[in-house]
């Protein structure tokens, strides 16, 4: 019996099917009550099963002293049964064929999610600032203040200059920074000061298909790393807004 059921659910028949089914070839005409006695399952999953067999013209019902009887069909009607089935794969085959074009066109169309990755403290911030130089941009822009960690600034300089990264910053004059654009000729920086007024409380560094926010307000700094190519794009025109507008005021 096991082995039939198992055999009868390859054609398509769930295994409560198949066994209900074989169930009933046993006892030819019979109630849901007695079927379910002799099979071995709850009288209640019976009567659903039997109703999916109706329907699938597997089995047939009659009324006899106004109680319900259930019979199994021929076998042949397996047969039947499977050629339905073959041709209902053939009209969602066609329905399938007839949306392709359409699915595939929003499935292109669709962004994808941004890809988010959080950074804390000062040495979880060091990693990012150095591993944005493992996607070797062509050009990093950087809207906002310096970090504060002077020997990793360095040492990330150094690597950027050695791999032949430029930068351009925009960031707000002050003293400390007026003393930096003395070396952005060797650092291969150039740098665009706004008024002392708009001091940055996060910096924003902007690669070729990622950006990377990085804030030093609170106890620990904290670095937000975001992979999306649309992302980058709009900060890049927003960078080239800004600084063809520091341009045109000087």
């Amino acid at each position: 019996m096991n082995f039939l059921a198992k055999e009868l659910a390859k054609l398509g028949l769930s295994i409560l099917e198949a066994e209900v089914y074989l169930g009933l070839l046993q006892r030819r005409l019979t109630t849901a009550g007695a079927l379910s006695k002799h099979i071995g399952m709850k009288r209640s999953t019976v009567y659903t099963v039997l109703d999916t067999l109706v329907q699938k013209g597997l089995v047939s019902t009659t009324q006899i002293n106004a109680v319900k009887n259930y019979q199994a069909e021929s076998p042949d009607r397996i047969g039947d049964f499977l050629r339905k089935q073959k041709e209902d794969l053939a009209l969602k085959e066609g329905i399938f064929y007839s949306l392709s074009e359409e699915l595939d066109s929003l499935h292109k169309s669709n962004t994808i999610a941004p890809k988010i990755t959080i950074y804390e403290g000062q040495r979880g911030v060091n990693t990012l600032l150095m591993k944005n130089l493992d996607d070797e941009p062509k050009e990093v822009l950087v809207i906002g203040e310096f970090m504060k960690d002077g020997d990793h600034l360095h040492k990330y300089t150094t690597r950027r200059i050695e791999m032949g990264i430029p930068t351009r910053v925009i960031t707000a004059e002050g003293d400390t920074i007026k003393k930096m654009m003395k070396g952005d000729t060797s650092s291969f920086r150039k740098t665009h000061l706004l008024d002392g007024k708009y001091k940055f409380p996060a910096s924003i560094h902007i690669y070729d298909q990622s950006i990377a926010v990085f804030t030093y307000t609170g106890e620990d700094p904290v670095g937000v790393y975001i992979e999306n190519a649309d992302i980058s794009k709009t900060l890049r025109m927003v960078f080239k807004l800004l600084e063809e507008g520091i341009s045109t005021d000087q």
